[in-house]
């Protein structure tokens, strides 16, 4: 049995001496049977004969199972195959260390077996029939290889096929005496010839409150269904946080520090053979983000009073930054504004340009993720409309219409109005209707 869940993964591989074939003797040699039944799990625990009866005999073989199956491991194998070519097929091997795991060396071993041979054996299950050479390998958490080996089989297992099964296991290496196995692994007839992802999924640095996406890439000759996992959890779309469980992209919104785990996968299964392939395992990281505890307000001031907007964020042992804007544009303190990389913004002696929406972005120095507070709404009242030139109370198109009559004259012309000399030059030109535009919609009528 193999269960390549980490950290709960075991592997059983087990040996039958049918015949004399030197890849057996030395295997038997290796584990030092001295008598039948000899029973290895793991390579680390082993029994030799059997007790008095069978429930005794069976009673032991589950201790001795229990006690490897809650052995944590950190590694995983893949296998798939391809044809090459008559009765010979190819055999890849993916080895890989779980994040979190252990740097190891280990030695990768590939045996072909055959069910239900030979006809007349009193056990007739995974029986040997050949052998490739092994291999060391070393790697590091997160690390994958892929070890490949050429099987061609033999007439009584070609005559067979459907009783044909590769076996893989990966132990630590050694050439003297029994060695613990990290992990095994089992493909039956037909092979599985997987997709080929061409892309794999990338770990992601996220702040709380962002949007994060997973995406994987297949060769687009496999038509293929996707199923995206976080470890032994299947994720499904619920419409607010989860999206594309069963696309090629997979997209959290909102993340919140729950969200990080460094097991986000996505299960690839091509449609023709329901061969499925994991992708890379690899990791969400979230960073807190500043949680606004106070929001700024609307405000409504009349021309030349103070007003001022606060703010502020929950403790949480970050140096908070503060930066205020104005209509998504950063404000800085000029003597008239003050405070705009404070937690209170004030301007000293409002001005009708002054009117528009205010916010503040709160970042934390250590980590970089910032937040912006709700938008609030600054209403400015003017006390008078410097570009009313008919003196209506207002500035519209009427006042316009004075001043392009106006236009271009000077004081002592025939079409001179000295109420369109709005900037008190004695000439009607650029620079007043530049007044009356910034002033343009004010309205002191009640």
């Amino acid at each position: 049995m193999m269960i390549d869940n980490y950290p709960d993964s075991f592997a059983g591989v087990y040996y039958y001496n049918y015949s004399s074939d030197p890849w057996m003797s030395a295997r038997l040699n290796f584990y030092h049977v001295t008598g039948v039944p000899t029973v290895w799990f793991d390579g680390v625990i082993s029994r030799v004969g059997v007790y008095g009866d069978v429930q005794q005999t069976y009673n032991w073989y589950r201790s001795a199972y229990n006690t490897r199956q809650g052995v944590p491991t950190d590694v995983t194998i893949q296998l798939s195959g391809e044809h090459v070519s008559g009765q010979t097929y190819r055999v890849y091997a993916e080895v890989c260390v779980e994040p979190g795991g252990e740097a190891k060396t280990m030695r990768i071993y590939m045996i072909q077996v055959l069910d239900h041979w030979p006809s007349g054996a009193s056990y007739f299950r995974n029986v040997f029939k050949e052998a490739a050479a092994t291999e060391d390998v070393t790697l590091s958490p997160e690390d994958c290889q892929v070890v490949q080996r050429d099987f061609t089989f033999d007439a009584d297992s070609w005559n067979q096929q459907n009783d044909i099964a590769i076996l893989a296991w990966a132990q630590v290496p050694s050439s003297s005496g029994p060695a613990e196995i990290y992990q095994g692994a089992i493909m039956r007839w037909p092979f599985c010839v997987p997709a080929n992802i061409t892309e794999q999924p990338e770990s992601v640095d996220a702040c709380s409150g962002e949007t994060v996406i997973f995406s994987v890439t297949v060769d687009p000759v496999d038509e293929v269904t996707y199923q995206w996992w976080r470890g032994e959890t299947e994720l499904v779309d619920d419409g607010e946080h989860v999206f594309g469980a069963t696309t090629d992209e997979l997209m959290l919104v909102d993340v919140i520090e729950a969200d990080e785990a460094e097991d986000y996968y996505c299960l690839v299964t091509k449609i023709e053979n329901d061969c499925a392939l994991a992708s890379d395992q690899v990791a969400l990281t979230v960073e807190a983000s500043p949680i606004f505890s106070l929001q700024p307000s609307d405000q409504t001031v009349d021309v030349g009073d103070p007003v001022f907007f606060s703010a502020s964020v929950e403790e949480h042992g970050f140096t908070e930054q503060y930066q205020w804007r104005k209509d998504d544009v950063d404000l800085t303190d000029d003597g008239r504004i003050l405070g705009s990389q404070t937690s209170t913004l004030l301007i000293t002696s409002v001005e009708s340009g002054d009117a528009g929406e205010y916010d503040c972005v709160v970042t934390y120095a250590e980590n970089g993720c910032s937040s912006t507070s709700d938008a609030a709404t600054l209403t400015v009242i003017p006390t008078e409309c410097p570009g009313d030139i008919d003196g209506d109370g207002d500035t519209d198109h009427s006042d316009l219409g004075e001043l392009l009559a106006a236009w271009c004259t000077h004081d002592g012309d025939p079409n001179w109005n000295p109420n369109a000399d709005l900037d008190a030059d004695g000439h009607v030109g650029h620079g007043d209707l530049g007044i009356l535009l910034s002033d343009y919609g004010c309205d002191l009528n009640p």
